[in-house]
């Protein structure tokens, strides 16, 4: 009995195997969905204050090479940052919201595992105050590397970290100038999970 039942076992492990070499990654023509998101918390021991950055992407993206897809996306974001009224610390809550296309190079598309380079624009509006009429604006072009793994011949994992670009941002205040910044970007903020579906 115990003989049999090893056989079955291993008999299911190696059909388990054989199921897992099969899967396949993406090819010309592939469609897929995806949807990243990024969760970013700070503290300050000194001053009792935290701030939380969310933000969720979800994205549609058509290779249009073996090894390059284009797509468009929407920006979602919840902003959580601490503010001071002269001495009185309170909460901002921030709304995000915004669009971007990208371009995307897979180095190994159809193997299960790829490393993923990533140049995205982006046009992004931010409000900290919902009752509030001030506006920040923000264009951003950035370059992101990444990783992509499927789990399954539909469903891929998705993970980034990292970020090399150039912003743009202004308030709808007259007369306030716009802020600039260029440069690599490490930070954990610029960590970012995802689940990608392959039609």
């Amino acid at each position: 009995m115990r003989k049999i039942i090893l056989s079955v076992i291993a008999l299911l492990s190696i059909n388990f195997t054989n199921a897992q070499s099969k899967i396949e990654g993406f090819s010309k023509g592939s469609i897929y969905a995806s949807g990243s998101f990024g969760i970013n918390y700070t503290s300050d021991k000194k001053v009792p204050t935290t701030s939380m950055d969310n933000n969720f992407s979800p994205s549609l993206g058509y290779f249009v090479t073996s090894n390059l897809a284009i797509g468009t996306k929407v920006n979602f974001g919840w902003l959580t940052t601490p503010g001071n009224d002269g001495g009185a610390l309170y909460e901002v809550k921030s709304i995000k919201r915004g669009i971007g296309v990208f371009g995307r190079y897979y180095f190994t598309p159809a193997n299960r595992f790829s490393l993923i380079t990533n140049l995205g624009v982006d046009y992004n509006s931010t409000k900290p105050n919902k009752d509030s009429a001030l506006k920040i604006n923000e264009f951003s072009i950035n370059v992101t590397p990444g990783i992509n793994y499927f789990i399954s011949n539909h469903f891929a994992l998705e993970a980034g970290f990292g970020r090399l670009g150039y912003s743009s941002s202004k308030t709808n205040v007259y007369g306030v100038e716009p802020t600039r910044e260029f440069g690599l970007d490490l930070d954990l903020s610029t960590i970012s999970f995802g689940l990608t579906f392959k039609f």
